[in-house]
């Protein structure tokens, strides 16, 4: 059976995080439904790698030149 109130679960019948519809034909690991998907995105929100990088090169250019 097709989750299709899971956050990865397009109309057009496809999966946004697998290769492949899982959840057809066994117990899908990462099912969530959207409400708790965007409950997770406010308690986990996602790392801006551009801000790390920027303060670890700042970090890494100190006494050069």
């Amino acid at each position: 059976m097709t989750n299709e109130d899971c956050f990865a679960y397009r109309n057009d019948h496809y999966c946004t995080v697998l290769t492949e519809v899982v959840c057809k034909s066994k117990q899908c690991k990462f099912y969530k439904t959207h409400k708790k998907y965007r409950d997770d995105l406010k308690k986990y929100p996602p790392c801006d790698y551009a801000d790390i990088y920027a303060k670890r090169h700042k970090n890494d250019m100190k006494g050069c030149g």
